[in-house]
């Protein structure tokens, strides 16, 4: 793991001479950045021909929304040592929703972003970019830093490191892989390394079979089982889960063998405001055929219900570790690397999250407490008028200023829970009355547009 002591102290005698350098160095306020950066666009920085960094992705990963107007990015070759730093200028993130929005970046920014044709043309299914201008480049001696990772960027807060603040919250990550890829080995270094506690899926499967006296269940009949729940449910499924390993948002737990998209995403529902953290380990497939015939792996039915997919996980993902070469240290030190960035996606916000698994959770609710009984088309109606009622009263004596800066400010939280009440009235019609609510709004999106045409 890349810690930020290992680095810091030496950039800070290299530039001990430097009035504007040492002050910003030891301001504790300042966010600093590790940013990994391959040539030729390192050398175009150095030389001051390159006046803007980017990273674009295609999820909301760091730097994304994190970096700030005053932040230090220290620069490290890829491969190769520290050589500069500088100062954050600008910051400007963008939300690329479509090839235009690529080029239109590209003519704008450029001159001074020196990119080749090439890499403009591998980013062309990218989501997200941030552009960071920047300021007083300062080359520094060069620094090695022992066993850095692969991780483009990482982001370190001094000032929570200082003061050594400890919110109470735990963690929750999950290692998924193919059979054979080291998720348990990789699970229990993590566990130890987080002060964690670890469980598998297959842990709980297991601890249900010998509950009815099957000391040594077979790999069918763990898919068998396993099929079963699913069958029943993924509300149920992981609601028993984290039963069993006493889930407790305090602590941390590292959870290993996690098969299906629909577990995670209910599970990212089930422990919020915790957020899961998903890790795909990258294995060769000739090392994992090594590894099944080392183990004398018994074949099985790799098509099951129970095996799920893994590609819908991979795409998921928070983190990829590409195994190659590296022992189960290095692997979990990059892993740690990552969760010390403290940016990870978060599942169930707007642009993560599928409005049916929002429908059916709020569908499963209703039926462990026996309410979809009371669930008519009258009292639906009313109830949504009702929360509409208790969100206009909030604002009831506001001129537009104030309303808005209430919105803004001491009654945000308000605003959330009663938005929330309608939202969730609205979602009970729409089940009550079995109505796709995605199509019905782009129904009358159209409906509206030709009502009222654009200009």
């Amino acid at each position: 793991m890349i810690k930020l002591e290992d680095f810091l102290q030496k950039i800070q005698v290299d530039l001990q001479n430097n009035e504007y350098w040492h002050n910003k160095i030891i301001d504790s306020k300042c966010k600093i950045h590790l940013a990994l950066m391959v040539e030729p666009y390192l050398s175009l920085i150095l030389s001051g021909k390159k006046t803007i960094e980017s990273r674009f992705s295609t999820k909301k990963i760091i730097p994304f929304n994190t970096i700030s107007v005053g932040d230090i990015v220290v620069l490290k070759k890829s491969g190769g040592d520290i050589v500069a730093v500088f100062e954050v200028e600008k910051a400007i993130f963008k939300h690329l929703d479509n090839e235009n929005d690529i080029e239109e970046v590209k003519e704008k920014y450029g001159k001074d972003l020196c990119l080749e044709d090439k890499f403009w043309f591998e980013k062309r299914d990218a989501n997200y970019v941030t552009l960071i201008k920047i300021s007083h480049l300062q080359p520094v001696s060069p620094i090695t830093i022992k066993r850095a990772n692969r991780q483009s960027w990482l982001t370190y807060s001094r000032e929570e490191k200082v003061t050594g603040k400890d919110d109470g919250v735990g963690k929750l990550v999950c290692i998924v892989g193919k059979i054979a890829s080291g998720k348990t080995t990789v699970a229990n270094e993590l566990a130890t390394a987080m002060n964690g506690e670890q469980f598998s899926i297959s842990d709980y499967l297991k601890y249900c079979l010998k509950q009815n006296g099957n000391e040594n269940p077979s790999r069918t009949q763990l898919q068998e089982l396993g099929e079963d729940f699913i069958n029943r449910g993924w509300d149920d499924f992981c609601e028993n889960f984290l039963k069993f390993i006493d889930y407790d948002k305090n602590k941390t737990y590292i959870i290993d063998g996690i098969r299906h998209k629909n577990f995670f995403m209910t599970l990212c529902n089930k422990s919020y405001p915790i957020n899961p953290v998903l890790v795909f380990l990258d294995v060769d497939d000739e090392v994992l055929e090594y590894r099944k015939c080392e183990r004398q792996e018994v074949k099985y039915d790799e098509k099951r219900l129970a095996e799920g997919d893994l590609a819908d996980l991979f795409k998921l993902s928070d983190i990829i570790v590409r195994t190659l070469g590296k022992d189960v240290t290095e692997i979990v030190d990059e892993i740690l690397n990552v969760l010390e960035s403290k940016f990870i996606v978060n599942k169930v916000e707007d642009d993560m999250i599928v409005l049916q698994n929002l429908k059916n959770e709020i569908n499963e609710f209703n039926k462990k407490r026996n309410w979809n009984s009371y669930h008519n088309a009258m009292n639906l109606a009313m109830s949504i008028n009702i929360e509409a009622a208790e969100l206009l009263e909030i604002f009831q004596w506001s001129d537009k200023k104030n309303a808005d800066k209430k919105a803004r400010g001491c009654e945000n939280e308000h605003l959330k829970e009663e938005l929330a009440d309608i939202f969730i009235y609205c979602i009970n019609l729409a089940n009550a009355y079995d109505i796709d609510i995605s199509s019905c709004i782009i129904d009358k999106l159209h409906k509206n547009a030709e009502k009222y045409p654009s200009n």
